[in-house]
């Protein structure tokens, strides 16, 4: 049996039941998927999200699993929307690097050695000042722009912990 006290958020459900069911269209390209189509068992799924709202593991505040190229698990849990931010931290590099072999392989970035202000167009004015303007590509994949960044020094719930105001800036 599940506390109902662990289910408050999730979408929100008020029954002490799990129930599997599609994700919603976002309109983001995310294509919608059914477990009859991509051979997937349900059972997988409730044991995935009773052990969540057990809190077997702490943090989990949402889950979205794509198969076959198709969207077929999307919760959120604890009160968590999918309109909330997210701050995924040091995950950003793994999809920042893949994402600039996509455009090297493309041809839409020339070299890791380029300024990071030849490709930021919607940025020029915060990647082409005194500050940044000599920065590179490789210096952003590495994390050795140089740039200040203190997260360490300060609680994350302190103002002046470089990660809170990242995740408090209208564009972190």
């Amino acid at each position: 049996p599940v506390d109902p006290d662990t289910l408050v958020g999730l979408r929100p459900k008020v029954l002490k039941t799990y129930q599997w069911k599609a994700p919603e269209d976002r309109g983001d390209d995310l294509k919608i998927g059914t477990l009859v189509e991509t051979n997937t068992d349900i059972n997988i799924l409730d044991s995935l999200s009773y052990r969540v709202m057990r809190e077997q593991y702490p943090n989990m505040h949402a889950i979205l699993i794509s198969r076959s190229g198709l969207l077929i698990y999307e919760e959120y849990f604890y009160g968590w929307k999918a309109e909330n931010l997210w701050l995924i931290q040091s995950a950003t590099k793994s999809f920042t690097s893949a994402l600039t072999g996509i455009a090297l392989a493309k041809d839409e970035i020339k070299n890791i050695e380029d300024p990071i202000c030849k490709y930021l167009d919607k940025y020029k004015q915060q990647a082409c000042n005194s500050q940044n303007g000599d920065l590179t590509v490789r210096q952003l994949l590495s994390m050795t722009t140089g740039l200040e960044w203190n997260e360490l020094e300060f609680d994350y719930g302190d103002e002046r912990n470089s990660a809170y105001q990242c995740g408090k800036a209208r564009d972190p």
